[in-house]
């Protein structure tokens, strides 16, 4: 599937059923234009990368939430400016300290976190790198 052409329809159905190959294809095919875009608010490249990975966790957490009422490319820029302005704020420290303290303090592993958060594993240690990041540069 890496030179076909994937329907939204279709791609929303793969991530939702928790298809390797459908994250891929979005990945693939949205990372760039996702970049620039935050790349645009931040202006930092570390922090739109970091910002770029959060979104993807986003977009792959909250895909049940997506409705056909807008489209699928303006639903994940959607994804992209949440995560910019949850990490501008305050409120985004516990967030980041919630995660970590799961995992470093109650015992956690990312196997587990996988379970209850109902996510691949790579995306909770990709999430746990980015928290534990934020937490060292506000320390």
């Amino acid at each position: 599937m890496p030179n076909s052409e994937i329907h939204t329809d279709k791609l929303v159905a793969l991530i939702r059923e928790g298809k390797k190959e459908g994250f891929d294809y979005l990945y693939r095919k949205y990372s760039g234009p996702i970049y620039g875009i935050i790349l645009k608010t931040v202006e930092e490249q570390a922090q739109a990368q970091i910002l770029l990975e959060v979104t993807f966790v986003h977009i792959y957490r909250d895909i049940d939430q997506y409705s056909c009422a807008t489209t699928f490319f303006v639903w994940m820029v959607r994804k992209a400016r949440e995560a910019c302005c949850a990490r501008c704020t305050p409120k985004a420290k516990p967030a980041a300290d919630n995660l970590a303290a799961m995992m470093l303090v109650g015992g956690y592993s990312c196997e587990r976190l996988a379970g209850e958060l109902n996510m691949p594993q790579t995306m909770v240690q990709a999430e746990l790198r980015n928290s534990l990041k934020m937490i060292r540069q506000t320390a």
